[in-house]
């Protein structure tokens, strides 16, 4: 699913609710429909509390982002190699990594934030993470914190 179908799905309540119970082929049908529907308003897809969060999503397991990133490793494109290492989202100016790649996303109840990281040592990590919550937004800065703290045990490789 592309992230302008979410949008449209998200920004549509009745749409979004008749999503959630279809089966494939039916979403596939609502799918084929929205790309007619112009993308809505930021406002109307934001939403102040989680929308949806376990029944329309992009749902990847951590296995799932580890292998995507192990395919960028093995393919070694360096047009892909600067776009993941545009944003490292978070702030990694350590001189203990060669490489850092990095996809993540966010909204009210989602979080989710993935590396790739070479460090100075030349051995890879990956470091795939996520959480969802159906009630209430994920407390960013405790997530952020934690991480970090992860990160920071790849940096020193001591595990």
């Amino acid at each position: 699913m592309k992230t302008s179908e979410i949008f449209k799905l998200k920004a549509d309540e009745d749409l979004l609710a008749k999503y959630a119970l279809s089966d494939v082929k039916n979403r596939r049908k609502i799918l084929k429909e929205l790309v007619k529907r112009p993308i809505p308003p930021v406002e109307k897809f934001l939403a102040d509390k989680p929308k949806a969060v376990t029944s329309v999503e992009w749902f990847a397991s951590m296995e799932d982002v580890c292998r995507l990133f192990d395919y960028f490793r093995k393919k070694n494109n360096p047009y892909a190699n600067a776009i993941l290492s545009l944003n490292n989202g978070l702030n990694l100016q350590s001189q203990a990594f060669k490489y850092v790649g990095y996809k993540g996303g966010s909204e009210k109840g989602v979080l989710s934030m993935n590396w790739l990281i070479q460090a100075k040592s030349g051995t890879w990590y990956c470091f795939a993470s996520a959480a969802n919550d159906e009630k209430e937004d994920i407390n960013q800065n405790e997530y952020f914190q934690i991480v970090q703290k992860t990160i920071y045990q790849i940096e020193k490789e001591v595990f």
